[in-house]
C-alpha cells in the first residue's frame, strides 16, 4: 500500500503544521526554500501516521545519501516505511509506501521549456510531454534505479518499458504540476496499491485516530 499527497507548502503548514525541533539545514536555505523543507517532511510524516494509525514525527525521519554518507540529505526512511517527497516553487508531494518501495517527483508545468532543454525531442519521441516524462525520470532516480545521467539517457520507450516497477503519473491542476509516483515491486498495481488524500482529509483522518 501507498498513499501520496500534494499540495502547496503554505496549505500544508498551515493545515498541518510546522514540525518542531531544530532544523539548521533549513535555517540556511531562502524563506520560500525552508518552507519547502518543512512542509516536505510535515507531509511525509502525516502521511505516515494515517498509513499506520501510529504516531509519527519529523525527528523520527531519517536520511542517507548513498554518495557521501551524509545524514541531513539523501533519502528518507521513517522505520520500515518507504519515504518519498518532492518540492518545487511552492508546491510539495510525498508518498509513503508500506511494504513496497516508493518515490515521487513533482514539476511545474511552467518549467516545460527548461525542461525540453535537458529531454531533447529525440528522446521524447513526436509529440513527448517533456514535463511527464521528467518527473518520471526522477522518481526512479530517487527510488535508487538510475544515477540521473542515465535517466536523463533513456528513450522514452526504455523509461516506460521498466518491468520492475510500475507508476502513475498525472497533472495536478490546483498546483499547477505534473507528479510521477513509481512502485516497485512492479505486482503492485497503482490503480490498487496507491491512494491519494489532500490536507483537509488528512487532517480529518489524523484527529478521528488521535
Amino acid at each position: 500500500m501507498a498513499v501520496v499527497s500534494v499540495a502547496s507548502s503554505q496549505e500544508v503548514l498551515d493545515v498541518l503544521g510546522t514540525p518542531p525541533g531544530s532544523w539548521p539545514r533549513a535555517d540556511r536555505l531562502p524563506p520560500r526554500d525552508r518552507q519547502d523543507f518543512l512542509a516536505a517532511r510535515q507531509l511525509g510524516v502525516a502521511l505516515a501516521s494515517y498509513a499506520t494509525g501510529r504516531t509519527w514525527v519529523a525527528a523520527d525521519l531519517r536520511q542517507s545519501c548513498p554518495t557521501c554518507g551524509g545524514t541531513d540529505h539523501g533519502r528518507p526512511s521513517l522505520g520500515d516505511l518507504s519515504v518519498s517527497w518532492s518540492h518545487a516553487a511552492g508546491v510539495v508531494a510525498a508518498v509513503v509506501g508500506e511494504g513496497v518501495a516508493a518515490a515521487v517527483d513533482v514539476q511545474p508545468l511552467a518549467d516545460v521549456s527548461a525542461v525540453a532543454d535537458v529531454l531533447p525531442e529525440e528522446l521524447l519521441g513526436p509529440g513527448g510531454d517533456p514535463v511527464s516524462s521528467w518527473v518520471r525520470r526522477e522518481a526512479l532516480v530517487k527510488l535508487g534505479l538510475l544515477s540521473l545521467d542515465r535517466a536523463i539517457a533513456l528513450t522514452e520507450d526504455e523509461v516506460d518499458g521498466r518491468d520492475d516497477t510500475t507508476s502513475a503519473c498525472w497533472v495536478d491542476l490546483p498546483t499547477g504540476t505534473c507528479v510521477a509516483v513509481v512502485l516497485r515491486p512492479s505486482s503492485q498495481r497503482v490503480d490498487s496499491s496507491l491512494e491519494t488524500i489532500d490536507t483537509e482529509r488528512l487532517r480529518a483522518a489524523l484527529s478521528a485516530v488521535h
